[in-house]
């Protein structure tokens, strides 16, 4: 179910804070996956099962009429991310404009679950971390807009028709950039994606609650 209020999602982050994915999944009653690729998102769906999430991968938020985003993080021993995020994906057509974008959308209000992720800890036993809500700040907001508007002038200047053989580099962006990250009916499909520099500064900054 979703919860109702802010606090009330809050709440339930807390308890899962400290719990091993394994343990989790015990709760919930969800067998643990059997292979690596397998558990590729495997921790993310169990925390958004846990918490009421409901959006899956239409593009709302995961808590729209909380206007909060949920983010699972991995992290390492050190505390750093050790991958980039994704935010969502690219729709040719839509969301040319930041301030109507998908983008903007996802990253309005979002409620960071970091999760330990080292390589050679198992799944059942990485331990879910505590959860915190981030705003970007005025100039986190300039930088990602910068970042998408550089991105979509590069696409309108390419004029591409075919997205098979659309091609765009990731290095373009210093927070946000976008990349292949699947195929859907034959063609590749491309996301966006927060750089791990970027989201280790919010890691940094995250004000933990009590």
């Amino acid at each position: 179910m979703y919860p109702e209020t802010r606090e009330e999602l809050l709440a339930r982050a807390r308890y899962l804070s400290g719990l091993t994915v394994g343990e989790l999944a015990a709760r919930l009653l969800v067998p643990l996956p059997d292979s690596p690729g397998a558990a590729k998102g495997f921790t993310g769906q169990l925390v958004e099962v846990a918490l009421g999430a409901g959006a899956g991968s239409h593009p709302l938020q995961d808590f729209p009429h909380l206007d909060i985003e949920l983010k699972t993080i991995p992290v390492g021993w050190n505390g750093k991310p050790r991958e980039t995020t994704h935010v969502c994906v690219l729709r040719h057509g839509t969301g040319t404009v930041f301030e109507n974008s998908n983008v903007c959308n996802k990253l309005r209000q979002v409620l960071w679950f970091p999760v330990e992720s080292e390589p050679g800890v198992p799944l059942r036993e990485r331990h879910l971390g505590t959860a915190f809500l981030w705003k970007p700040a005025p100039e986190e907001w300039q930088v990602l807009k910068e970042d998408f508007d550089e991105i979509i002038a590069t696409l309108n200047a390419r004029d591409e028709t075919d997205e098979t053989d659309f091609l765009i580099s990731s290095r373009i962006g210093t927070a946000l950039h976008l990349r292949p990250c699947g195929k859907f009916r034959g063609k590749r499909v491309f996301g966006w994606f927060l750089r791990k520099e970027f989201t280790e500064a919010i890691l940094k900054n995250a004000i933990i609650p009590e």
